[in-house]
């Protein structure tokens, strides 16, 4: 490289592998990274890189406004550098409605059903993330204590994402006590919900919900309870470090919900 403006005498490419190697990353954080500089043709790009070729690079490779945006401050971190990231997004989810899929999930047809339940209702009706599922909690009092999850990439057992307490209702409680943890692949909990909600084969006794994956039994949670749990102890209950994660990306609460309280609460009242 000849260029004068180049001091470094590296590509983008070399410049994130040696940034990545200085710095302390949880495991699955190094592997999305290392995937990314693999992905991407930052080789073409010496360093310093012209920030404005490289946003327009990424634009044109990743629609999804998330996705770039988790994109972008990936290679800000990686390439020391400050590219506008744009603001963060909530994402929009379709939920079906709770009741109705917390009673598919509490009365099992198949040995796909009966082996997802307890993970289904742990992120249900705890908020747990998949991972978290993956990984038999300590139990004090009338909680649980999320300390450990298993990681997507490679099934290992690593510290949770956000730790601590955990509060389950009793019915939940008692049947976790003697539960035994059978499923250390996302991948194998992911096929076992796609056959009890998504299948759409008659004879494999699918539940037929569209696109319901494990994480929105997540939102689901946070959706439910919001309306019956001061916004603090939700988020104490999610462990978010921030009440506007909880209320503004998992609480989904649909305008047909609103309607009915704004419309409810007068019913005495009528036109004229």
């Amino acid at each position: 490289m000849n260029n004068s403006h180049n001091m470094y005498g590296l590509n983008c490419r070399e410049y994130a592998l040696k940034t990545m190697s200085n710095k302390t990353l949880a495991s699955s954080t190094r592997k999305e990274w290392t995937m990314l500089i693999n992905r991407l043709p930052l080789d073409s790009f010496e360093y310093p890189p012209n920030q404005v070729m490289l946003w327009e690079m990424v634009n044109s490779r990743y629609p999804n406004q998330r996705t770039k945006r988790g994109v972008l401050q990936a290679l800000n971190a990686l390439l020391e550098i400050k590219m506008k990231v744009g603001k963060p997004s909530s994402p929009v989810f379709d939920l079906p409605d709770f009741d109705e899929l917390d009673a598919i999930i509490q009365t099992p047809k198949n040995k796909y059903q009966a082996r997802c339940r307890m993970y289904a209702n742990l992120m249900l009706h705890a908020g747990l993330r998949i991972g978290e599922t993956m990984h038999k909690h300590q139990i004090v009092k009338n909680s649980i204590i999320v300390e450990y999850q298993r990681v997507k990439h490679d099934n290992s057992l690593q510290k949770a994402k956000t730790v601590g307490q955990v509060l389950l209702p009793d019915w939940l409680l008692s049947e976790y006590r003697d539960w035994k943890v059978d499923c250390s692949s996302h991948r194998c909990l992911a096929d076992w919900f796609n056959i009890y909600f998504n299948a759409k084969d008659k004879h494999k006794a699918g539940i037929s919900i569209p696109n319901l994956s494990p994480h929105k039994l997540r939102h689901m949670y946070a959706t439910h309870y919001a309306t019956k749990l001061p916004p603090a102890v939700l988020q104490k209950q999610l462990r978010h470090s921030s009440i506007e994660t909880t209320m503004s990306y998992y609480v989904h609460v649909p305008e047909m919900a609103i309607l009915e309280v704004l419309n409810g609460s007068r019913k005495h009242l009528r036109a004229v």
